[in-house]
């Protein structure tokens, strides 16, 4: 699901939009998994990381982040950008927004094999798949995906061991 919001700023200012929820989204039934920008002229979104120089030069602006129900109103996404210059421009932002399952919002995250417990047998789920030597189900692998970026890897490997050892 893509999610659009502009906004016009003149002066160098921190702007908070908020953002209606499209239908069948809340803030406890999905996670926003990409943004992108773009100024009115320019046909496609640069997708990337705030805080980024590149962005920066692309937009004129900064992400900082998206809060899926804001402060005030629970049922709005509350989009934080910054804007370090003065000219006025026209930026447009998107949200790309991702349904959890609901067959699994029950499970914590690390708990790969879903007995209620974050552990080293956990772990070992994972490592065996990465190893090519274990599979793991659809929503094992969605619960394995520690950071969210669709795929397995060792960086999750490293924040479920971080969990495991109660460092997370």
């Amino acid at each position: 699901m893509f999610l659009e919001a502009a906004a016009d700023v003149s002066t160098e200012k921190q702007t908070i939009l908020k953002i209606d929820f499209p239908t069948g989204f809340n803030k406890d039934n999905c996670i926003c998994t990409a943004f992108g920008m773009k100024r009115d002229q320019e046909k496609n979104y640069t997708y990337g990381i705030g805080y980024s120089a590149s962005n920066r030069a692309v937009t004129g602006s900064y992400y900082r982040h998206a809060v899926l129900g804001a402060a005030d109103d629970s049922t709005k996404i509350a989009l934080q950008v910054w804007q370090p210059g003065t000219e006025e421009v026209s930026v447009y932002y998107k949200l790309v927004l991702m349904k959890i399952d609901p067959d699994i919002s029950s499970y914590e995250l690390g708990d790969v094999n879903m007995d209620g417990e974050v552990k080293q047998a956990d772990y070992d789920l994972v490592n065996a798949f990465l190893q090519g030597t274990g599979t793991l189900t659809d929503k094992q692998f969605k619960l394995a995906d520690m950071n969210s970026d669709g795929k397995i890897d060792a960086m999750d490997t490293y924040l479920l061991i971080q969990k495991i050892n109660g460092n997370s």
